[in-house]
């Protein structure tokens, strides 16, 4: 008993000794700051980077990059997207390599432009990055000091480029212009303009009403300060004001020698502006004596709400209202994609959450109108749990575990598991669900076998003799009578040093040689 005694002894001064010899190396540099870090060397202004007995906090790290961490807070730039937020700053900013070794290994030609929420498009993508990361831009007084910086620019063009406008247009140039080159302005859309082109007007070159000139020592064309109020605003007046300045009374902008059959007619008075192509119809294609009027061209005058179906034929049966202009032009009737004014909620499926922004032509393949299945989610999506939740007869459709937010999250809690076959008890209440439900990448819900081994392993075989436990049950393991070890084909009681958590397993009978497993060596961890 007194040689058990001795070896354990000498057992626990060696780890002392092991633990001790740690805690002097920890305290030794692993190696020589970067040269950015260099003024930080010395035991200390060790703290200054690390805490005590933690790895390298984020928070030490932007206590001093105080403009990186506002912009974090602010949700801003590359630190702040999806692939980078979260991770530790050491993971891609390592030190103690030496003074020449590089913090920042940028990658110019794979990096993802697009992270810093300005995606590089035409001929961006071409640019040297120096070419716009130039202090000369940066619109930071205190980050233009670093020349090798690349925040503090705006997104702005006219931050990089000239403004050819001179300051008479709007400064927000990706309006009307693309990255590929400036001219032409393909996003330009005259017809939303204050003069929408129509007839001939849209044949001119652009030069006939916006002349180019030299202002301020520079080329210079004209877009704004233009008078378009009426057609002599450029158009000599042929009648010389004998019919007024309304123009379009009479001639149509296709041409000033094709004259309208309802010269001078102002159709706006009668309460029904003739829009689309209402206004190219012949007037006795409505006005055709329908409903017997008092006189010629009041067909409508007792109606007071003109709707389309007062003249067309509703195609679907009242089944989306009478306002046909809801989803439809009058320029003509077919559609080549449903408007966002239209009201699904008139059908049976109303549209909420992700599906709201789905494209109409991802679930109505066919015709808009004919039929589409939807009393479950996956009449249209696929299973990803693969029949395996149908088994469980409360649960019939993916709408009672998730939400037309999104897939991703679940609304199944602690409470819905614990009415399962396998309640939640103890310390499996704190684990993680990945923990057991992901499977090589692939969550699965489906577990038949459920023995604690399956997850745990059998962490007493070979230490324990299976009379004190059931391998397959855990909760079985008798804990109340101190255990006992084999010394040949014997079993024995284990002497008293069980009393500080050592398991002594004799493996002979004069117990010469012994194996020692340490299962909880609370003298060393305390």
């Amino acid at each position: 008993m007194q040689k058990v005694e001795v070896n354990i002894k000498i057992i626990i001064l060696f780890f002392s000794c092991i633990t001790g010899g740690f805690q002097i190396n920890a305290q030794i540099s692993p190696g020589k700051l970067s040269a950015a870090h260099s003024h930080l060397e010395g035991l200390s202004n060790c703290t200054q980077c690390h805490e005590i007995g933690k790895k390298t906090p984020n928070s030490k790290c932007l206590s001093c990059h105080t403009e990186l961490n506002n912009r974090i807070k602010n949700n801003k730039g590359y630190h702040a997207s999806y692939e980078i937020k979260g991770k530790e700053c050491i993971s891609c900013h390592s030190e103690h390599h030496g003074v020449k070794f590089e913090m920042i290994r940028f990658d110019t030609k794979n990096f993802k432009h697009e992270l810093t929420a300005y995606k590089l498009t035409g001929s961006h993508q071409s640019v040297d990055c120096r070419k716009c990361h130039d202090p000369k831009y940066n619109q930071n007084a205190e980050l233009k000091k670093n020349s090798k910086t690349y925040l503090g620019l705006s997104q702005k063009c006219n931050t990089c480029h000239e403004d050819f406008h001179q300051n008479t247009l709007s400064s927000d140039c990706a309006s009307c212009h693309q990255t590929d080159k400036f001219r032409p302005a393909p996003l330009f859309n005259h017809q939303k303009s204050n003069f929408a082109l129509n007839g001939a007007h849209k044949n001119l070159d652009c030069k006939s009403c916006h002349p180019t000139e030299m202002r301020g020592g520079k080329e210079f064309q004209k877009f704004s300060g233009i008078a378009f109020q009426s057609c002599a605003s450029c158009h000599k007046d042929a009648h010389a004001g004998k019919f007024g300045s309304n123009c379009k009374a009479c001639h149509s902008e296709e041409s000033f020698q094709k004259i309208s059959g309802n010269s001078g007619f102002n159709h706006n008075l009668t309460g029904y502006k003739l829009e689309g192509k209402h206004k190219h119809l012949d007037c006795r294609s409505c006005h055709d004596n329908r409903n017997q009027p008092p006189h010629k061209f009041q067909e409508f005058l007792l109606i007071k709400d003109i709707q389309c179906v007062a003249c067309h034929k509703d195609v679907h049966d009242g089944k989306f209202g009478i306002d046909c202009k809801n989803c439809h032009q009058q320029e003509s009737f077919r559609i080549n994609s449903i408007p966002s004014t239209f009201d699904h909620d008139l059908t049976t499926f109303k549209l909420e959450g992700k599906h709201e922004q789905v494209n109409c032509k991802n679930c109505h393949k066919t015709k808009m109108t004919d039929p589409v299945a939807h009393q479950q989610c996956n009449d249209c999506h696929t299973d990803y749990h693969q029949g395996e939740i149908y088994r469980n007869a409360e649960y019939k459709d993916c709408d009672d575990c998730h939400s037309v937010q999104g897939f991703a999250g679940s609304r199944y809690g602690l409470d819905q598991h614990q009415k399962g076959n396998f309640p939640l008890r103890g310390a499996h209440q704190a684990v993680d669900c990945k923990s057991c439900h992901l499977k090589r990448d692939r969550w699965t819900f489906n577990l038949p076998n459920q023995e604690c081994r399956n997850c745990h392993g059998d962490q007493h075989k070979g230490l324990l003799p299976e009379e004190y436990y059931k391998p397959t049950d855990c909760r079985s393991l008798i804990t109340t009578a101190p255990p006992r070890v084999r010394s040949g084909s014997v079993y024995t009681n284990i002497p008293p040093v069980w009393n500080i958590g050592v398991w002594v397993i004799v493996t002979s009978p004069r117990w010469s040689s012994w194996m020692i497993v340490l299962r909880v060596f609370q003298a060393i961890c305390r």
